[in-house]
């Protein structure tokens, strides 16, 4: 997982100015920037429900899942030495969370005839059921230590590649 929409406001306010730069050790100005990093991996089955009775290998594609969740918000600086940010004090600053996690989803599967038109596309939803793993956060200074629910959705596609066994062409006769 990345991205760069953390909705997490003022997590480091007690460390820098009002336009969210930190000073570093020499004095100067270091812009950090804020992304989300995780992974999550899963156990997954499913159903196909076929449309066409000519065609068993298309239709409405179902999927569930069970598996792991982690996330933290990763904060990047490359202009300076910011002894507030260490290896070590960052930690109680990103918000690593992890734990179970389920995934649900639902869309069209097509395999064609031919081996080249075979693609699936539908929505995926998954649900974590996380809890912080660091100790203490600096910023709110508390222990954090309720359980978390995160949503997660989006839009799934993918193209496949059969790999299928041809039949052999020649005859042996004895």
């Amino acid at each position: 997982m990345f991205g760069s929409k953390i909705k997490r406001q003022g997590l480091l306010s007690d460390i820098t100015n009002e336009r969210g730069d930190i000073t570093d050790s020499e004095g100067e100005l270091v812009k950090i920037i804020y992304d989300l990093r995780g992974f999550s991996f899963f156990a997954t089955a499913g159903k196909l429900f076929p449309l066409k009775i000519t065609n068993q290998n298309s239709g409405i594609l179902t999927q569930v899942g069970i598996g792991y969740l982690q996330h933290k918000i990763f904060m990047d600086y490359r202009d300076g030495v910011v002894a507030q940010l260490s290896e070590e004090m960052l930690k109680g600053y990103d918000r690593l969370h992890s734990g179970l996690a389920i995934k649900q989803f639902i869309g069209y599967q097509h395999f064609g005839r031919k081996n080249f038109y075979n693609f699936y596309l539908g929505l995926e939803f998954q649900q974590g059921f996380t809890k912080n793993r660091r100790a203490y956060n600096y910023d709110t200074q508390r222990f954090d230590e309720g359980r978390k629910f995160d949503f997660l959705y989006g839009f799934r596609a993918g193209w496949s590649i059969p790999i299928r066994e041809r039949a052999a062409e020649d005859f042996y006769y004895r």
